[in-house]
């Protein structure tokens, strides 16, 4: 298929019009291949766009959002598939022929259709071949990704371990932690309500089918205990480092007032950017709710031209607790302090979270970034919850966490699947799977056993 003719098929699957293809003025680094922009003359903006490999082959493909056609009518399952199948056939007429349905499930608005080829001898599907398709409810494409390059580094292990064994095993790297927590639309039966529940946190995700021993993951939740600054300053502007900044602009809304301060007012252009998401050089914005309570601060870290020692870890903690404790006098016995190990370049992070009777609040979140090299605060993110929220829920627990591993571990089972590793190589492990379940385990009420799941959405690439 020459590209002309690839453009004249893809331009099929747009709903658009007048449309002609040009190679991307600024092609997208994560995108692999040469890629091309599909522009449509009659809405004067880009619809789509696709790339392909150097010997011509489709590689990814992509319908703009607000080109889509949105429709309340839902395909059944088969009929979305069979629309992802005649797409395969005709771009990819070799994986059309060798691969076979490997997943269909539903992530939000999208349904997602994998087809991968399998393995000779135990004829299970391996990850990163083949092609997925992304498409609406009412099966227009939105999305395609392929992989055309099958890997061949297929490893068997000379010994294999029982499924039995191999649950034994993962059951062992389970730490089901207490928390309260909404059950809200990300699971399958949802209420929205707080609830004391289990989390279920997995160390060992898969277990290897082989002798080798299993990768184990350090505590999800590694707590590192607060203290309370030396100095606590009053004032808010000091602590922030707002010292040398001069305030250009208020906006205030019926929820939240947002101030902008500016490092170099004079240059400051008359528009005045007010979204908290952006970050702009030389600016520093502050948001406030309606009770005068701060709840981000966006701000750039910049490096200096001369590049000198950074403040170190421990000024930065210093500088982040002073902030927390004016905020939060009561930190010490409110808060815990995550240590989520992530390296940022320009940046020292710290984060917190709430607790209620001792018990982690899985979404109260508090933020804090330090400027390595300025010693400001970058960046503060707090959306607090309500405590009429949570504050009717019992936090002593009437399962214990071993009764808790009990339930589940009577519904996990494990199966055989291939996992590529960092050299692209597949080895066999056991998975944990649900057959019995819609879904997939994340929650147990602590106090019912009630089970919360989540939809399965194992993806093979």
């Amino acid at each position: 298929m020459t590209l002309n003719q690839l453009f004249q098929s893809l331009i099929s699957y747009i709903p658009a019009t007048n449309m002609n293809m040009r190679k991307a003025y600024q092609p997208d680094e994560i995108i692999p291949g040469v890629q091309y922009d599909i522009f449509s003359n009659t809405a004067k903006k880009n619809v789509a766009v696709f790339s392909i490999d150097n010997q011509g082959r489709l590689f990814y493909f992509s319908v703009e959002d607000e080109v889509l056609k949105r429709s309340n009518f839902t395909l059944k399952r088969d009929e979305l598939i069979y629309k992802a199948s005649h797409f395969v056939k005709t771009f990819y007429p070799e994986i059309y022929k060798d691969c076979k349905l490997a997943s269909f499930f539903e992530i939000g608005n999208t349904y997602t259709v994998h087809f991968a080829y399998q393995d000779d001898q135990l004829h299970l599907f391996l990850p990163e071949t083949g092609v997925t398709l992304f498409l609406t409810k009412s099966g227009e494409i939105s999305a395609v990704i392929s992989f055309h390059d099958k890997n061949t580094n297929i490893h068997y292990p000379d010994v294999m371990i029982s499924a039995e064994a191999a649950k034994k095993q993962y059951l062992h790297h389970i730490e089901p932690e207490l928390l309260i927590a909404p059950m809200d639309t990300y699971y399958i039966k949802d209420d929205g309500k707080f609830r004391l529940v289990y989390s279920i946190i997995e160390r060992a995700i898969y277990i290897p089918a082989g002798e080798e021993k299993a990768y184990v993951q350090k505590d999800a939740i590694k707590q590192i205990p607060l203290h309370k600054p030396k100095k606590v300053k009053t004032n808010l502007h000091d602590i922030i480092g707002l010292k040398n900044y001069k305030l250009m602009k208020k906006k205030q809304t019926k929820k939240k007032r947002i101030e902008v301060w500016s490092a170099l007012p004079n240059v400051i252009q008359k528009k005045t950017d007010f979204d908290m998401d952006e970050i702009d050089s030389c600016l520093m914005k502050l948001c406030f709710d309606k009770q005068n309570r701060l709840l981000q601060i966006t701000s750039e870290e910049t490096p200096p031209k001369v590049m000198s020692k950074s403040i170190g870890v421990e000024q930065a903690e210093e500088i982040a607790y002073r902030l927390l404790f004016h905020l939060y006098p009561k930190a010490h016995n409110q808060l815990i302090r995550i240590d989520d190990e992530v390296e940022m370049e320009d940046v020292y992070c710290f984060d917190f979270r709430w607790q209620y009777n001792n018990v982690r609040i899985s979404h109260d979140i508090i933020s804090i970034d330090v400027g390595k090299y300025s010693g400001r605060i970058c960046s503060f993110n707090h959306q607090p919850l309500s405590k009429q929220r949570y504050e009717h829920v019992n936090t002593t627990p009437t399962l214990s966490k071993q009764t808790v591993k009990q339930i589940y571990a009577d519904y996990v089972q494990m199966e055989l699947r291939w996992f590529q590793d960092e050299e692209s190589d597949y080895k066999l492990v056991y998975a944990p799977t649900f057959p019995k379940l819609a879904g997939v385990i994340r929650m147990i009420d602590a106090h019912t056993a009630q089970i919360f799941q989540t939809k399965k959405t194992e993806l093979f690439f």
